[in-house]
């Protein structure tokens, strides 16, 4: 039997029949959502917070890397090497500094 995939375990927080715990390093950027895509990630969220208290923030995080696997998987290899060296620097320079944390607080 194989692990779930990361989209199966966002499913499964939000449907209230898992639960999963989010640490590492966090960097705090602004960030400008289009509003039918904010309201359906609080319909979203309200949901997941139904079953399990979780941040607004882990959801978010969990989008963005459901969709940015998704994506990588449809580039070339050329494209993907160019993308994991400069996710390798960004990650060496935005490491050196205090991480901060998912609460919405």
């Amino acid at each position: 039997m194989s692990n779930p995939s990361k989209l199966d375990t966002l499913v499964a927080e939000i449907s209230g029949t898992a639960e999963s715990e989010y640490i590492g390093l966090y960097k705090q950027i602004p960030f400008r959502v289009r509003l039918p895509l904010f309201a359906r990630l609080s319909a979203l969220h309200t949901i997941q917070n139904s079953h399990n208290k979780t941040p607004r923030n882990a959801l978010l995080n969990d989008l963005l890397e459901i969709a940015m696997d998704q994506v990588m998987f449809k580039l070339d290899e050329e494209t993907l090497e160019a993308l994991g060296h400069l996710e390798a620097q960004y990650y060496e320079e935005l490491s050196q500094y205090d991480s901060g944390e998912l609460s919405d607080d």
